[in-house]
């Protein structure tokens, strides 16, 4: 019981208290790079006994994505209280460290995410987090799904505990994925699990 409510605990401060990253360091270009996870490049080496150790950062974003009626997709600014349309969201945790390469600062490290796919029937919707989903779904100013994936992490633990098939949004499936991303938080540290750091958002160096 202790552990389950540890979990939750976990959970309920990852995804409730998710906060928007700042201006400068957009997580990626577009929706599409989203898709991509930016690069999927492997830039762990096998002399690196134990990739955690060099990923010492850590932080919460929420990153909210809208489209317009011809479907491009454009970066909300924090705080975004939206007009009612078509939105991606993207709650994330993330592991990492900074490395410089071109002219730009990459985190390079480890995700977890969770994506909203929303329609809202209603003006100012707060999408900052999920809990705030939920009480909009109740109020019926929204439906949608949530899928949820991570980067540089795999075990097959961790595989059975991403959902197969998108869960539509209602109380039942936020309790789901607060108690699974708080299990492959914990399951990160698992001698089992296999760590790959990757680049997982940028800006640039100049700023």
């Amino acid at each position: 019981m202790k552990t389950k409510l540890t979990l939750l605990l976990l959970a309920f401060i990852f995804l409730t208290s998710c906060s928007s990253s700042k201006d400068y360091f957009q997580p990626r270009v577009s929706y599409n790079d989203f898709v991509s996870h930016l690069d999927a490049g492997y830039v762990y080496t096998e002399t690196d006994k134990d990739p955690l150790e060099k990923l010492t950062l850590q932080n919460n974003d929420c990153t909210i994505v809208s489209f317009d009626e011809d479907g491009n997709d454009f970066l909300a600014q924090p705080g975004h209280r939206p007009k009612k349309g078509r939105y991606m969201v993207f709650y994330e945790y993330l592991k990492y460290f900074l490395k410089e390469e071109n002219n730009e600062i990459f985190k390079i490290g480890i995700a977890i995410r969770v994506i909203a796919k929303i329609q809202t029937n209603s003006n100012g919707v707060d999408l900052g987090s999920m809990s705030s989903l939920g009480e909009a779904y109740k109020n019926s100013q929204l439906t949608g799904a949530y899928t949820m994936s991570v980067v540089g992490i795999e075990s097959q633990e961790i595989s059975n505990l991403i959902p197969i098939f998108p869960l539509r949004i209602n109380e039942d499936s936020q309790k789901i994925i607060e108690e699974n991303v708080a299990k492959i938080k914990n399951l990160i540290y698992d001698e089992a699990t296999v760590i790959s750091p990757s680049k997982i958002s940028k800006r640039s160096s100049s700023i």
